[in-house]
């Protein structure tokens, strides 16, 4: 049974997966998107669609091999070397043997032979001699054959995709990438699938590159990669219905603790753009659970408003802020509410806050001031019952 389509982007998937198809092998795509988005999920879609090569309608000679690749990066830099663990992985996708096992080893000893750190006077030599291989040549057919081996005579581009990038130091993202482009060379029959943040890897060309203006920096990375694909945040009719899916049965829980519309104002209070992130959505899901168990077990139920809800999704998706809040005393509260109804009806927030603080930290946040002021009248009215949840907050741990 295929699964559900929860972050609404089997479209997105569907015309990837045929651009991919066109495009002549090897590339390299960037696919790109904030940190907690629907990156993997976007690929876990895209996965399901390779799988079933009839549904997309591909024409002959433009097909895709229907197993994916799935190689994390940051896993491998635990072992110490990440570019022989996609080798490795690479190799597990074929059919195993002696043969596929030699291939493998032959493609990381290319590897260990080459100098991928940039300093100078360590990698090998060249060739003198007719009809001997350059290094880096030989790497290169080396890999194709392991690519050939894994296809089996089957027909397609194999899809390898590249996570956890993010996570490893900028010099270790652009070596893996710098190197992962070098390897491919121009006859492998793979597409490589980078998922990576666009700002991880801006900073990774700027270590490598040096502190380029952005133009340049868009230029590097436009040779590095053949295409970049920005995943979209989550559809705001999407995340409501996502919430209660990772509820599920706990539903009941929530209405225990906060009152009969408790999913319902939670689930208006999330249903915003600025919170299209299948992860936050996860967390906030496991924040406002471990919230309802302590408020039962201290017996400190309430009914709580919309406003009360948001600064729940406030306390998980801006905790600097909150942070600010905590440490102002009553007064920045008061300040708060002056301040998130200035910006709802347009007023300057400086002429009407006490607290300038609370104006400054609006003003450089503007996710954050268009998402509080769609509950002004809730902060303006209620400040007591939102520093009556704070402190529930910080009791519970949260």
């Amino acid at each position: 049974m295929e699964a559900e389509d929860l972050v609404g982007l089997d479209r997105l998937a569907c015309a990837f997966a045929r651009q991919i198809a066109r495009m002549q092998a090897p590339c390299m795509i960037a696919v790109h998107g904030a940190p907690g988005s629907a990156k993997r999920e976007f690929l876990q879609r895209l996965g399901t669609l390779v799988a079933n090569p009839r549904a997309l309608g591909l024409s002959p000679g433009q097909e895709i091999y229907p197993e994916m690749v799935w190689f994390d990066a940051w896993s491998y830099s635990k072992q110490g070397s990440v570019l022989a663990g996609l080798v490795s992985r690479v190799a597990r996708q074929g059919p195993g043997g002696t043969a596929m096992a030699e291939r493998a080893r032959d493609v990381c000893a290319q590897l260990n032979r080459l100098n991928l750190s940039g300093k100078a006077d360590t990698g090998p030599s060249p060739s003198f001699s007719a009809g001997e291989l350059e290094p880096v040549e030989r790497l290169q057919q080396s890999f194709a054959a392991l690519v050939q081996n894994v296809r089996s005579g089957r027909p397609g581009k194999l899809i390898i995709c590249v996570e956890g990038l993010d996570r490893l130091r900028p010099q270790m993202r652009w070596l893996v990438l710098d190197a992962i482009r070098l390897m491919v060379g121009s006859t492998a029959e793979v597409a490589i699938l980078v998922a990576i943040g666009g700002q991880a890897v801006a900073m990774a060309a700027r270590y490598a590159e040096g502190d380029l203006p952005g133009a340049s920096i868009d230029q590097v990375l436009s040779d590095l990669f053949d295409l970049s694909l920005t995943v979209p945040s989550l559809e705001v009719r999407r995340i409501a219905s996502m919430l209660q899916r990772h509820l599920g049965t706990d539903e009941a829980l929530l209405r225990q603790a906060f009152g009969p519309d408790a999913v319902r104002g939670l689930a208006a209070a999330v249903a915003h753009r600025p919170l299209g992130s299948p992860r936050l959505v996860y967390r906030l899901v496991q924040r406002v659970l471990m919230l309802a168990e302590y408020a039962l077990e201290s017996k400190h139920t309430r009914e709580l408003t919309e406003a009360q809800w948001c600064w729940v999704i406030v306390s998980e998706r801006w905790p600097g802020f909150r942070r600010f809040m905590i440490r102002g005393g009553r007064r920045r509260w008061s300040g708060m509410g002056l301040a998130v109804g200035a910006l709802a009806s347009a007023q300057t927030v400086s002429s009407v806050v006490a607290d300038g603080e609370v104006g400054k930290m609006l003003r450089a946040d503007p996710l954050l001031s268009d998402y509080l002021k769609l509950h002004a009248d809730g902060f303006e009215r209620d400040a007591d019952g939102i520093m009556w949840l704070e402190n529930l907050l910080l009791a519970a741990g949260l």
